[in-house]
């Protein structure tokens, strides 16, 4: 077994048609990857149930990053939701203040074969590191800027292949593409983005970097295959049926 395809999903918002079209895709050589936002739910509302988290746990999904919608400032809420998902749920950039247990991760390591695969996540800052939120929530955003320099260089030490699996917004992620770009001895193999609901027809690359966005509310998925000795990259639209 080796990796040959990528799957990466983002900003369903509680809806599940693209799920149904992803079942012929998902074999032993396919990394399925969510870039948040899954639920219906938010970082105020809640939900008793998740359907999605659901979903996603039985088609194989090995990551999510934390959305705005996957947080919340409750930890109970947090601990439920985490209950129906079997997958990490990645963001490196939000520090527990009050010794409480996480329910997220910085990343994951995953293995294909001989292939090691680092993935690691960031999720949108809902406020400035001092913030009087910090001290009402017990939760601290930290820059994105300050963190992907030493995270991209962890993860290509022990890793063939580096994901960062983003909910920061397109803008977010062609600036921090562009910081690397500044460091060529980092190599981000891509940057998987999800929160503003943009898809490219064809990747943004930058320097080592291969930037990818697939839209929102179950219009597509994207679609990385390893052909040719390279990645190749189709936004699938197929999915926009529901």
């Amino acid at each position: 077994m080796s990796l040959r395809r990528i799957i990466h999903t983002a900003d369903c918002h509680g809806t599940q048609a693209v799920y149904d079209r992803l079942h012929s895709k998902l074999d032993a050589d396919t990394l399925f990857l969510d870039a948040g936002d899954a639920i219906a739910g938010s970082n105020t509302a809640f939900r008793l149930s998740e359907p999605n988290l659901q979903r996603l746990s039985e088609l194989g999904c090995r990551a999510m990053t934390m959305g705005n919608r996957e947080l919340h400032y409750l930890p109970w809420i947090l601990e439920r939701r985490a209950e129906e998902r079997n997958f990490p749920l990645l963001a490196a950039n939000l520090v527990e203040l009050w010794g409480r247990q996480q329910t997220w991760q910085e990343g994951v390591s995953l293995s294909f074969g001989e292939t090691r695969v680092g993935v690691f996540g960031m999720t949108v800052v809902q406020y400035p590191v001092g913030s009087l939120y910090e001290k009402a929530f017990g939760l601290r955003f930290l820059p994105p800027e300050t963190l992907i320099e030493q995270l991209v260089e962890k993860y290509q030490k022990e890793h063939d292949l580096v994901i960062f699996l983003s909910h920061l917004g397109v803008d977010w992620d062609r600036r921090l593409a562009r910081q690397l770009m500044e460091r060529p001895d980092l190599k981000c193999d891509f940057i998987l983005g999800g929160h503003t609901h943009v898809s490219f027809e064809d990747p943004e690359v930058y320097g080592h970097t291969r930037l990818s966005h697939i839209g929102s509310h179950s219009s597509g998925y994207g679609e990385w295959v390893w052909q040719d000795d390279d990645w190749h990259f189709q936004l699938r639209r197929e999915a926009v049926k529901a």
